[in-house]
């Protein structure tokens, strides 16, 4: 939330940066936590999120690089105990927790089990694959055994496949062009729209966040899909 070009767009002009937080727990239900990946929060910040947002606000957090980017998934113990006990304050409001990983790692499923049974319980974990060799049946296999959710993305313009392997479902909509920019058309909002109720009617939490921040597109997109989605729901 933290866009210096959403004021005017978004938030009101003249808006305090401080303020900013609590304004858009006005207009969304959640947010994806993008700082996370770059450097832990200190508690400080953390108690400052929680103050900030009301009861039913829910953070998705993106876990840090440290584990996903640079260590990619080997000897990982220490960072994630690290990661969880800094965001532990969080679990209340935390709506999941997200590992994006690289596309330069290739599918290594000894790996990603290890890694999946080094996860805590007690938090909803999503995993975002940008190595396509990744999508197979051995990877949805493990994705269902240890509960984890797929993370349904169209980074790249290569669209991840659109299934669900825990009770939630997680989108991530990078921008039409796949690198974080422009302004996707209402027909394939429209598809969206009724591909995430098909999901909710399964009974599945549904989490979408669109990155496509430039210009404000992300705002006005998620306005867009939350009053098709709402059409269909008042059908």
């Amino acid at each position: 939330w933290y866009y210096d070009h959403w004021e005017g767009p978004f938030y009101p002009q003249g808006l305090a940066k401080g303020a900013r937080l609590e304004f858009y727990c006005r207009q969304f239900l959640t947010v994806e936590l993008n700082s996370t990946f770059y450097h832990l929060p200190r508690a400080k910040t953390v108690e400052h999120w929680l103050s900030k947002t009301p009861d039913a606000f829910r953070f998705a957090i993106k876990a840090s690089r440290v584990i996903t980017h640079m260590k990619k998934l080997h000897e990982v113990e220490r960072s994630l105990n690290a990661l969880f006990i800094t965001i532990w304050p969080l679990q209340p409001k935390c709506a999941a927790v997200l590992f994006q990983l690289p596309p330069s790692l290739a599918p290594d499923y000894h790996l990603l089990e290890n890694f999946f049974s080094l996860l805590p319980s007690g938090w909803n974990h999503v995993v975002e694959f940008r190595n396509h060799e990744w999508y197979s049946d051995r990877t949805m296999e493990l994705l269902e055994k240890y509960g984890i959710c797929l993370c349904i993305h169209d980074y790249g313009k290569r669209p991840s496949p659109v299934t669900a392997t825990s009770q939630t479902v997680y989108y991530r909509f990078h921008g039409p062009d796949g690198s974080y920019g422009g302004d996707y058309q209402m027909d394939f909002l429209a598809a969206k729209a009724e591909e995430i109720w098909r999901f909710t009617e399964e009974g599945r939490q549904v989490l979408c966040y669109f990155n496509n921040d430039s210009n404000c597109f992300a705002v006005k997109n998620a306005r867009e899909l939350m009053v098709l989605i709402n059409r269909i729901k008042q059908a």
